[in-house]
Formats: structure tokens, C-alpha cells, sequence
């Protein structure tokens, strides 16, 4: 630990709640995490989880209905008693039932599903770490420090993330690398890091320079990536004989097999309807409903949520943003004759405001990756049950890749419904850096300048604002291309002629066209005839000129060679920003009471959220309360892990209310 990360900490601390003695030491908020005990790596299968299966919950079209509703009375009587009860078993429920069962706690996961891991085994398995943390000093990598990772982490989220929650997220960093050895995990070397925009640790002059349109039609101006030197802090495992892959679905196989040697239950198919709280008290429990009936579950220590967010909540996430309305899709699908994998409904967050917890900056919602073609994110395995841990071979069909990829977008033109050009097509790839200041309202890119392609998933950036701004309802927005541009970007054509969503790239009828004439692929596309023809036929023309008068860039592809070929714009609502407000021990704020009660002789006074009321006994973590900054990149594995600790270990530690 360095002073100066100390002493600036120390000035901030009015703010931030963290006292100068507290992070030195390594605590936060009364949490100890220290550095993992000694060991031999984990390897091998892992042993059967203690997962209670059954018939799965009643479901309508889109997977499990929501079955949340207010609770009762406390009961006099409970159907289980333990002493801390996690609701869901994503990375960050399994996180906090590990810590809490070896702080000595008697604990239960419950999940509605009817497999635990939830969305984290889709996930990239990639974290952002730095600090000079251990494996990057394994790695040679030089120039970081507490200080200098904590600062790019607060300005890659625009200063919209809560300061004492970074400095727990850095604080915590190198223990939690550490801890995860523990349990298996073995690091590859550091690569870009995807906070502050992925730069990588390297010298202004060897950064690219960025052609940047600020709107439609303004003139393009060119600059150079010229922030201080971000030193290499993205990790993923490396491959181990310790684990079958090196994505997200091997956290889960070391979390769920820890949690086997643990002997801690997951109670599958089991959804929590509502919270149990004595009115201006504790929590004591949950209800919950399973294929036999309803029960009631005590918790004698504490509550821990951690069930993910709302993606496939359409009606949650218009309620933030009405521009998420239905043409947008939710990441949980399955293929046609498949059982949906609708989970991330926001149950844990309904249920947290219900009993007065509540919601920090939700005005950018969730990501919006764009599938051409394909209503998917991924496509699930079809095993039933899907006991996707003790058939290693399902990791690889997980996420299985869906859509076609538009990897040069000067080979396409994007037309709306009219048949009308209606955004920049090369501009989808652009990176648009806020360190500069060029833009504010167009975010650092996931990726950065490795995977420029994936900044198009940002709600502001230009390229997927132009989508969503669109007045027309429903959006029928496509990519437009002739035989060589197919060609140019391996778009597999057969596949697009005669589209099946049961394999991969799983493209649906609805959203791919071709024919041998603009006309036929007009009628295909459900877009005007004329129209289409009229864009077709100016585009061209700008080719040959050398200048798109429309966006003031310079066109490179004809549109002109049969057959021609369409695949459609495709929103998915992926992975939610932000979430219940809770302080750095991952305790919910009690909202109402922190904000009736605030001194209204001065409405200046600002508190650390580690001052604000709790409601006690209650915690959550994960998607369920992010909190880090609605412009917080990816690579989230480690501090929802990191998080999800914390929730498990502080309840632990509570008096037991039995």
C-alpha cells in the first residue's frame, strides 16, 4: 500500500466513508477478506453438487412467470431455518454461500431455475484487475498502483460510480486473485484491460489514430489516443487441466465445486415471492414458491440477493428507457422448440424495493449488443436437466456464436423501413473515447482498440443511438449487401438463404432475406420497394464520386452484383448497469428511511453510503446492485465475485436473531 493511495484516500474520506486506518489494514466496512490460505490447486471434476431437483416452475411462453407478490404476516411458523439464505446461485450468490458457510454460518442457496450458475456461465470469464497485483508482478507488468487503477476505474465510469465502493472493488483486488488460486483458478498473463477503454501499456505513438463523425453529417476530424499509459490489468484463466474451458462456465464449475466440499445445498426450482421484513426492522426471511407449493424460508443471520438483473424483464427496462420497448429481444432465448432460459427477470430487485430498498442511476439501463439476423444471444444446451456441471462437454454449446458479423461495415448500407440510409454504417466500429472529451455522451467501447466492433453495443454510443432514436415502431431496421460484399464478409449465404435458429449462427426467417433483385429483397425485407431502390441507386453514385453526401464519409462498396442480401438489426438486452443501492459491506440502504429522514436545514449535506441506514439483515450482490457507474465496461466476473464475497461473509458474522 502505497501513501499516496493512502493519503489521498485520507483527504476523501468525508466522501467516501473509508477510513485512512481501514484501508491500510485491508477492511471495509467490518469485512476482513486477507489473503487465501496455502494449498494445492483444485483439479479434477468437481463432486456432485447437493441440488435438490424437481418438476420446474409453472412457465407461459417466455419461461417462468414472475411469481413475486406481497407477503403476508410474518410466520409463526417456517418451513426451513437457517442461518443465512442466498437467493440465486449466479457467481455471486455461489461467492457468498463459499464465505458464509466457512465463516461457520448454516447456509442454503435457493434458485428458480432449474440449473444453478445462472447467466455467469455464459459469460467471457474475463475480470479487470490491477494495482500492481501479484500475478501482474508474476507477469512483469510494471506501472500500476492502488491509486493509478482506482483512478481509471472512476473516470472509465464517468465519476458515476460510488467512490467507496471502487476503493472496496480495488482494495480487494490481489486477496481475491489469491482466493480464486485457492479454489483452482490459474491466470493467464495480463492483457489489455478493458477499464478505461482497453488501452493497452503502451506510448501515444504506437496508439491508432481514430476517425471520429461526431453527428450525421458533420465533418469527420481525426485525433490520436493520448492518455497516460494504462498498464495490462485484463485476466482470464489459462487453460488447466483444473477446469474444461476458460470462459465463465469454469468460475462456476470451482465455485459450485467448493461449494460440493462445502456440502451446501442448492435448492433448484425454488423462487423467492417476497421478503420478510418486522416493519422498520430486520429481514427475517423469504417466501418462496416451489412445483409443490409455497414455504417459507428463515433466515437467522441474514438474507443475501443475488438473482441477477432484469433483461428479460421487457416492462422493467421500459420503465427506465422507453426507447427499450418491444422490438428489442431478451438474452435469455433459447432456439425455436426449446424451452426459453428466461432468468434474469429483476425478481431479486422487485422484491429488495418492496421492502424499502432502492434503485441508484438506472438511465442506462443495460447493454444492447446488436445480432444481425438472429433474435439470440447465445443458444442452450438442450439436456434435461441441465446438469450442465457433470457434463463438461455442454460448456461448448453454451454460448454458441449467433448472427452474422459485419466486420467491415463499408461492405453494407443500413436502411430502415422508408428503404432510407438512416446512420453512418462506418461508424459502428468507431471508438469514441470520453478520456478526450470528444464526445461525453458516447462511452468508452468494450473492447477498445483490440475489438472496436463491440462499442456498438453501447446504448450511447452514435452508431445504436441512431437505432434507438428512431420514431418508427416497431424498428425495422437492416444491413443491406450484394454477392461480393457476402463474400467479403464470409456471411455464409446458404445459411442466410435457408435460415434455421436451431443451429448455429441460429438465423431466423423473419430477419434474413436475399433475392436476385433490390425489388425481391425490398418485399423479403418488408421495407418500401421504391425506396429501397431509390438508397440503393444514390449509394452507388456516391461510390463512384468518392463522397457520401449524406454522412460526409467516403463509400467504398457498390451495391450492384445479384444476389443480393439482407440480414435484420437485432437489439438483445444484455447484462444491466447499476442495481439496489448498497454500501461497501453490501448491506441494502434503507431508501426511504436515509432520504425522509435526510436534515432538511441542510440540503447541502451529502453522507457516505457506509452512513445511510440499512435495512438490517438484508444484503444483496451481483447484477442485483452493481452500482459501479452506468458507464462501467465489462469484465465484471471479479467484482461481482469480489462483491458476492463480502455478502456472504458479513451476514456470517451477524448475531443470529433465533
Amino acid at each position: 500500500m502505497t501513501e499516496e493511495i493512502a493519503d489521498n484516500i485520507e483527504q476523501n474520506k468525508s466522501s467516501s466513508g473509508i477510513s485512512r486506518r481501514k484501508f491500510i489494514k485491508g477492511t471495509v466496512g467490518g469485512v476482513v477478506l486477507g489473503a487465501a490460505a496455502g494449498g494445492a490447486l483444485l483439479s479434477g471434476l468437481p463432486g456432485t453438487v447437493n441440488a435438490v431437483r424437481g418438476p420446474t416452475l409453472p412457465s407461459n411462453e417466455h419461461g417462468v412467470d414472475s411469481v413475486y407478490q406481497p407477503v403476508g404476516p410474518i410466520p409463526s411458523t417456517w418451513d426451513k431455518t437457517v442461518d443465512v439464505l442466498v437467493v440465486g446461485s449466479g457467481g455471486a450468490g455461489m461467492c457468498a454461500a463459499i464465505e458464509a458457510t466457512v465463516a461457520g454460518a448454516n447456509t442454503l442457496i435457493i434458485e428458480k431455475m432449474d440449473h444453478y450458475g445462472g447467466l455467469f456461465m455464459g459469460a467471457g470469464g474475463d475480470c479487470t484487475i490491477g494495482g500492481n497485483n501479484h500475478v501482474q508482478q508474476n507477469f512483469k507488468v510494471t506501472g500500476d498502483s492502488l491509486q493509478h487503477w482506482y483512478n481509471d476505474e472512476m473516470r472509465c465510469a464517468d465519476y458515476r460510480g460510488y467512490p467507496e465502493l471502487y476503493h472496496t472493488y480495488v482494495e480487494l483486488g490481489d486477496s481475491w486473485l489469491a482466493w480464486m488460486e485457492s479454489l483452482g483458478a490459474v491466470w493467464g498473463a495480463p492483457t489489455v484491460g478493458t477499464a478505461a477503454g482497453g488501452q493497452a501499456s503502451t506510448t501515444a505513438a504506437t496508439l491508432p489514430t481514430i476517425t471520429y463523425t461526431p453527428t450525421p453529417g458533420a465533418a469527420t476530424t481525426t485525433t490520436t489516443l493520448v492518455p497516460e499509459s494504462i498498464p495490462l490489468r485484463g485476466l482470464a484463466f489459462a487453460s488447466s487441466s483444473n477446469y474444461p474451458t476458460t470462459n465463465g462456465f469454469s468460475w462456476i464449475y470451482l465455485f459450485a465445486k467448493r461449494l460440493a466440499a462445502l456440502n451446501v445445498p442448492i435448492q433448484l426450482n425454488t423462487a423467492m415471492t417476497g421478503i420478510y421484513r418486522v416493519s422498520g426492522g430486520p429481514v427475517v426471511g423469504v417466501a418462496a414458491v416451489t412445483p409443490t407449493g409455497a414455504i417459507n424460508i428463515k433466515a437467522n443471520k441474514g438474507v443475501v440477493v443475488a438473482t441477477g438483473g432484469c433483461a428479460d424483464n421487457l416492462r422493467m427496462c421500459y420503465s427506465y428507457d422507453p426507447r427499450y420497448n418491444g422490438d428489442t429481444y431478451h438474452d435469455g432465448a433459447g432456439p425455436i422448440g426449446t424451452p426459453d432460459m428466461v432468468q434474469n427477470t429483476g425478481d431479486g430487485q422487485l422484491a429488495l424495493q418492496a421492502v424499502g430498498g432502492g434503485l441508484t442511476d438506472m438511465s442506462y439501463v443495460i447493454y444492447l449488443p446488436i445480432k444481425w439476423g438472429s433474435h439470440l444471444y447465445w443458444v442452450w444446451p438442450t439436456q434435461n436437466p441441465r446438469n450442465y456441471l457433470s457434463d463438461v462437454n455442454a460448456a461448448g454449446v453454451i454460448a454458441t456464436s449467433t448472427g452474422v458479423s459485419i466486420s467491415d461495415p463499408s461492405q453494407i448500407i443500413c436502411v430502415k423501413g422508408d428503404g432510407t440510409r438512416f446512420v453512418n454504417e462506418t461508424c459502428m466500429n468507431q471508438i469514441i473515447p470520453t478520456v478526450l472529451g470528444i464526445d461525453p455522451y458516447a462511452p468508452l467501447p468494450y473492447g477498445g482498440i483490440q475489438n472496436p466492433g463491440e462499442s456498438s453495443e453501447w446504448p450511447e454510443h452514435q452508431f445504436l443511438r441512431a437505432w434507438l432514436n428512431l420514431p418508427d415502431r416497431p424498428r425495422n431496421c437492416w444491413a443491406v449487401t450484394d454477392a461480393p460484399g457476402a463474400s467479403a464478409l464470409n456471411w455464409p449465404t446458404a445459411t442466410i438463404t435457408n435460415p434455421n435458429p436451431t443451429v448455429s449462427p441460429a438465423l431466423y426467417p423473419d430477419s434474413c432475406a436475399t433475392s436476385v433483385t433490390i425489388a425481391g429483397l425490398a418485399q423479403a425485407m418488408g421495407v418500401s420497394p421504391s425506396g429501397l431502390a431509390t438508397t440503393v441507386a444514390n449509394y452507388n453514385g456516391y461510390v463512384v464520386a468518392g463522397k457520401d453526401p449524406d454522412f460526409g464519409s467516403t463509400p467504398k462498396h457498390q451495391i450492384s452484383t445479384s444476389p443480393f442480401y439482407a440480414v435484420k438489426w437485432n437489439c438483445i438486452r444484455h447484462t444491466q448497469r447499476n442495481g439496489i443501492r448498497v454500501n461497501s459491506s453490501m448491506q441494502v440502504i434503507d431508501q426511504l428511511a436515509s432520504q425522509w429522514n435526510a436534515d432538511q436545514e441542510d440540503e447541502n449535506e451529502i453522507i457516505s453510503i457506509n452512513q445511510e441506514p440499512v435495512i438490517p439483515h438484508l444484503y444483496a450482490a451481483g447484477e442485483d446492485a452493481g452500482n459501479l457507474g452506468w458507464r462501467r465496461v465489462h469484465s465484471t466476473c471479479g467484482v461481482y465475485s469480489i462483491f458476492g464475497r463480502i455478502a456472504g461473509q458479513k451476514p456470517a458474522a451477524e448475531p443470529s436473531m433465533a
